[in-house]
């Protein structure tokens, strides 16, 4: 196996959809989730009492509307809040560059099946200090999107973080020969994460040493 330290530096802002853009309708979507996510609880969870399903289902409901993953971090004693994205983007954008650039030997397949990215939830950084949500900008957008009915455009409300920006150190693990530092290089070249990526957003460089 070889491990390699990773880190992402974002030339352009970072984007996550929110579900619905007006915050009405949220309001009346979230409204008319409580009583099905409350459902739910009640019949995995029928032991526990009913104000702990509540809480659950509180937890549930904030997971609904903010769409980075918040990533518990300690600190004097107390938690933060770090925004924080899943790993699957990684995966992502590693199988995407992989399929555009033909590398030999290196497929999607053994992306998915020989690479392991860690941890799970990978914290941004801001200015030094852990991304919270007081750095968070809202940004509404039209976007066009295209189909075999044709163009069709949306109002949709993004969850927005500016650079500078820049990931906490992650590691990437390979588990095959195939895939050395100087593919991994390629494949992390540039490349692009979040929402409206077509549009250049969440665009990024990498700094890639062996761990």
């Amino acid at each position: 196996m070889a491990s390699f330290k990773v880190k992402l530096f974002f030339k352009a802002p970072l984007r996550a959809t929110k579900p619905i853009s007006e915050s009405m309708l949220v309001e009346r979507h979230l409204e008319a989730t409580k009583g099905r996510i409350l459902q739910y609880l009640r019949a995995v969870k029928a032991s526990e009492d009913e104000e702990k399903l509540r809480r659950e289902m509180e937890k549930w409901l904030e997971g609904l509307l903010n769409v980075f993953p918040r990533k518990i971090l300690k600190n004097d004693g107390h938690e933060i809040e770090q925004i924080a994205f899943p790993a699957s983007w990684i995966y992502g954008v590693l199988e995407e560059r992989a399929a555009a650039l033909k590398i030999k030997g290196i497929t999607r397949g053994l992306i998915k099946n020989a690479v392991e990215v860690r941890p799970y939830l990978i914290g941004l950084r801001k200015n030094g200090r852990p991304a919270t949500i007081e750095d968070i900008v809202f940004q509404d957008d039209t976007v066009v999107s295209a189909d075999k009915f044709g163009k069709r455009t949306a109002l949709k409300r993004f969850e927005a973080l500016l650079p500078p920006l820049e990931t906490q150190t992650f590691y990437i693990n390979v588990y095959a020969p195939a895939i050395k530092l100087e593919d991994l290089e390629k494949l992390l070249e540039f490349g692009r994460l979040g929402a409206s990526r077509g549009q250049g957003y969440g665009a990024f460089h990498a700094r890639i040493t062996e761990a």
